[in-house]
């Protein structure tokens, strides 16, 4: 963590963490870690000492047993991380005697595993017994994957790389590679093809063709400046160009304009940084609202001011001042425009506990309280409403840590608000509001849901159905099978999207509304007409708040990141809209004001009441997605599922791999087969072998494979650079910090098994998240 004028000491002790620490000459922030006689971690903390209350806060506190191999066989976890308090939850391990993980045990269900002679991952059997096989090939790759009757081969050439996938919900994709180990051509089940040509010498995507199955040919044509840098992104349909984005940088190499050019419309986004820090001071969105960032609290790298400053630069509001962060980077509170605030807590898990909005007369006009217990991931099981016993909930699970029911109301009364149960594979089989069971073929894709029929192409995507809305209707998929048009009862909705795949334009009929995302977050929605111009405000990846053409509103989240509450912006006086997790969507109990943003990356703006979520369209009624993973069983065996059964703990905000919300997630929860060795080589089994089981190594490894999103994983796969391939898991695993420290020690000299353990350390500093995909622009 990086500082201004705060005092940051590391702490390490032979022993376990039992006493508080000394008062110094100024406050400090103290990361703790202990180690048994074996020399492994013991037990990591972190804490904060105020000298002006002369007390010591403990924000985060985690501890871990050995076997005599080195191996974690308990975890312990607590949600009151103060000293001289008990676990709240332990994980407990058991390891065969070549040190394989046999089985896993947490929350009362027991995930068990088998091997083969060479310490392969064969079988996975989880808590309610449903099993997934793997069979190996000569490079030690996964060649067959079964679960049920769903069996998913896949084929190598002489070099180790995957020539082709059957599957039996989206067919058989084949690849083909160039003399540099390169993807060359991706061919589906439904005749698309997708060619790649890269530059000579320099090895960089030039030009990217998909044609093929009836659809209009697309062209991404590539340019690079003198720096190696993408400057330009050229988006050809059928020869006429659609999209063009051009990107301007700084000497350092940040992104300083993105130019997006659709048709007639220009519209810029552009960045200003510190020339002493380096953190982003000003955004401008496209239509020229200005975001400034302001950082003078002297404790944290965040930042203490958010302000919007309109187009003409006529009138300066405040998002948020004042801004207190704990040592994660999680924000604990910050001032409203007219004297509201925002207050937030959280406990030993890094979860939110507590949070409130006051108005200026310091009433809250907000307040609810979460409550957690042991799962993987940890589970919440109530979320307290103080002011309207109407908006608690009680969220309950099964064996699989699947959400199974909400229940909400008065405590004494509690209401169902939804009821899942759930089939093979994780296939929801009925649920509260839809009469009549859920029914599937043997491959998983669903045929009906009560008055729901599905209709799919041949790749497993749906093409007619019953909208949320009530009303039957179409869709229609480009050459890269993504939604493109969407048909029902006079309406006429069809998207464009640039070479991310990502939304930049809406038409119904011959009204245009244009967006800009940042990853997944959204940034901007105007309308040709320019009516309508709302830009949403972030920071630290927090919705702040949403101004539109002429207002402006505070926006409260919850623990997931999904909104709760919008306020109007003079003092947080009233509440105008409030939403509530049902579960697999967000009941609205006010609304007197609308507000599009669902879940992490699902924004409700198509009109049908699906939910757009980047790659993939969310179906809230069923709980579930229209379309098959594009990335397959790298996002989960089921290639529909929403968050694996837990929308509670997970989200999906890029629409391919589900995301496991709670913070802190070490290396010992994913890899406990080689936490605490001793050799680079058990760094590099780890990452591998966790690949080929589908942990989220393998999400990147097989996502080129399918969209060329990652190819900086797959070559070090591909190259046997084990160092960088290991070090890159981790990013990826944990999060890009967590990555970075582990890299830092390397560049300093260490084995990596050192910076290993020195990175696992030092990112139980930060909150970390499985992150499967890119990160936005610094500060949002």
């Amino acid at each position: 963590m990086h500082t201004a004028n705060r005092l940051i000491i590391w702490v390490l002790s032979v022993a376990a963490i039992t006493s508080p620490l000394p008062a110094l000459a100024s406050d400090y922030t103290a990361y703790l870690t202990a180690y048994n006689n074996q020399g492994l971690v013991s037990e990591v903390s972190t804490m904060e000492r105020s000298n002006a209350t002369s007390s010591s806060t403990y924000h985060y506190r985690r501890g871990y047993e050995y076997n005599s191999m080195g191996k974690v066989i308990k975890e312990f976890l607590y949600e009151n991380p103060d000293l001289n308090t008990q676990p709240t939850m332990t994980f407990e391990y058991d390891y065969d005697g070549r040190g394989n993980l046999i089985a896993k045990r947490e929350g009362g269900g027991e995930f068990s595993y088998q091997y083969d002679s060479k310490n392969r991952l064969i079988t996975e059997i989880e808590p309610n017994g449903e099993t997934t096989r793997y069979e190996y090939g000569a490079f030690d790759q996964v060649t067959k994957l079964t679960r049920g009757a769903l069996i998913t081969t896949y084929n190598y050439n002489g070099f180790g790389e995957l020539v082709s996938e059957v599957s039996p919900v989206s067919g058989t994709t084949t690849y083909t590679y160039n003399a540099q180990g390169q993807i060359e051509t991706v061919t589906r089940a439904d005749g698309r093809k997708e060619t790649f040509s890269y530059q000579s010498g320099t090895g960089r995507l030039w030009k990217h063709v998909i044609n093929g199955a009836g659809t209009t040919e697309l062209l991404y044509q590539r340019y690079y400046n003198q720096d190696g840098l993408l400057s330009q992104v050229d988006h050809y349909s059928a020869a006429t160009l659609v999209t063009r984005k051009q990107y301007a940088y700084d000497d350092f190499g940040r992104v300083t304009r993105e130019r997006m050019v659709i048709g007639s419309v220009t519209r810029d986004l552009s960045s200003e940084y510190s020339p002493t820090t380096g953190q982003l001071t000003r955004l401008t969105h496209p239509g020229g609202r200005k975001v400034e960032y302001t950082y003078d609290n002297g404790v944290y790298e965040w930042a203490s001011k958010v302000e919007v400053i309109n187009a003409n630069s006529t009138y300066r509001r405040v998002a948020a001042s004042d801004v207190n962060y704990n040592p994660f980077g999680q924000i604990e509170g910050y001032s409203m425009r007219g004297g509201g605030a925002q207050l937030k807590s959280y406990n030993g898990f890094g979860m939110l506990k507590q949070q409130s909005v006051l108005n200026s007369s310091g009433y809250a006009t907000l307040s609810q309280s979460y409550s957690y217990q042991a799962g993987d991931p940890v589970r919440l099981v109530m979320a307290t409403d103080h002011l309207s016993t109407n908006n608690s909930r009680w969220y309950h699970y099964g064996s699989n840590n699947q959400l199974t029911a909400v229940t909400g109301g008065n405590p004494m009364y509690p209401q169902v608000k939804d009821s899942i149960q759930y089939g093979t594979n994780g296939n929801i089989i009925s649920r509260t509001g839809v009469s009549g069971t859920f029914s599937y073929n043997s491959y998983g894709q669903l045929q009906s849901a009560g008055n729901k029929s599905f209709g799919y192409n041949s790749i497993g995507n749906v093409t007619s159905t019953r909208f949320p809305n009530g009303v039957t209707g179409a869709l229609e998929y480009d050459a890269r099978g993504l939604t493109n048009r969407y048909t029902w009862s006079g309406n006429d909705v069809r998207l464009t999207r640039d070479e991310s795949n990502q939304l930049v334009q809406l038409k119904n009929g011959s009204q245009s509304d244009y967006f800009t995302f940042v990853g997944a977050n959204l940034l901007s929605h105007w309308d040709e007409s320019k009516t309508k111009h709302i830009d949403y405000i972030y920071l630290n990846g927090q919705l702040l708040s949403v101004h539109n053409t002429n207002t402006f509103r505070h926006i409260a989240t919850g623990h997931l990141g999904q909104p709760v509450g919008m306020f109007k912006d003079v003092a947080a006086t009233d509440l105008v809209w409030r939403g509530v997790h049902n579960g697999y969507d967000i009941e609205e109990t006010t609304t007197t004001e609308s507000l599009h943003v669902k879940f992490p990356g699902q924004y409700d703006i198509i009109g049908n009441g699906l939910y757009f979520n980047y790659h993939r369209d969310y179906d809230p009624s069923i709980g579930r997605y229209l379309q098959s993973d594009p990335i397959g069983n790298a996002g989960g065996v089921n290639t529909y599922a929403y968050t694996n059964g837990n929308p509670v703990m997970m989200v999906d905000p890029w629409g391919w791999c589900p995301d496991n919300l709670a913070p802190f997630h070490l290396i010992a929860e994913e890899f406990p087969t080689w936490w605490g060795g001793s050799e680079t080589e058990d760094l590099r089994s780890g990452i591998q072998a966790s690949a080929e089981i589908g942990a989220v190594p393998f999400k990147i490894l097989r996502a080129p494979q399918a969209a060329m999103d990652a190819s900086e994983m797959y070559l070090y796969y591909s190259n046997g650079d084990w160092q960088n391939f290991t070090m890159k898991g981790l990013e990826l695993l944990a999060g890009k910090t967590a990555g970075e420290y582990v890299r830092r020690g390397l560049d300093g000299g260490e084995t990596a098994q050192e910076a290993a353990s020195y990175g696992a350390g030092k990112f139980t500093e930060q909150v970390i998240e499985n992150d499967c995909s890119c990160e936005g622009v610094d500060g949002l």
